[in-house]
């Protein structure tokens, strides 16, 4: 059963990197390892896009759970923005992983999380799944203004208001698999931060 899910997620993300290539002309590289671990691996790495990096991520406005407004002008050299929602069941999933790193880096990283829900769903939402973003509320067409997301969840990390990571797309967390997916991207994200904040 496990081999069978894992066949059909390695099939469905092949379709999803040609239909990229496709349409973004970007080129990958095949991975060579196709182990377990080394599938894990790719999935994790492929959904990442470097077109995006060294651009300047936009300033914006929008609104604090206590209605206050928030600009993104005077934040810390590191930020991690994540963009979610609460029906968005792969935004769910990666919610304990980020708010894991939230923890960890208090201080030091400044966390973002943008979302287009309703302040009274995010509140009701956060009584049960803690997220230790700052969150943002900001409607869906304001988001896409930004030219930063090409679905939900998005991941952007940033350093001196320069985008350094992006990645768009999650995965379940309802099987092994999709486990130790989660596990390896927490791993990459941690170790990424890390040395950003070394630098």
């Amino acid at each position: 059963m496990k081999r069978t899910i894992l066949i059909i997620l390695i099939v469905i993300n092949f379709i999803s990197l040609y239909s990229q290539e496709k349409q973004y002309g970007k080129e990958y590289i095949n991975f060579p390892d196709t182990s377990y671990v080394g599938k894990i691996n790719y999935i994790v790495h492929f959904l990442e896009d470097s077109a995006y990096y060294g651009r300047e991520f936009p300033l914006f406005e929008g609104s604090t759970l206590t209605d206050s407004t928030f600009i993104n002008k005077q934040l810390k050299n590191v930020v991690m923005y994540n963009f979610w929602f609460i029906q968005c069941s792969p935004c769910v999933y990666e919610i304990p992983i980020l708010d894991s790193l939230a923890i960890e880096f208090s201080g030091k990283v400044d966390f973002i999380a943008i979302t287009f829900n309703e302040k009274k769903e995010v509140f009701d939402f956060l009584k049960e799944h803690p997220f230790g973003f700052t969150q943002i509320l900001m409607n869906s067409r304001k988001i896409e203004s930004l030219d930063v997301t090409k679905g939900y969840p998005t991941t952007v990390i940033t350093k001196d208001h320069k985008i350094i990571y992006w990645k768009s797309g999650g995965s379940s967390a309802d099987t092994i698999y999709g486990k130790d997916v989660l596990n390896c991207y927490y791993n990459y994200l941690r170790q990424f931060l890390q040395n950003q904040i070394n630098k």
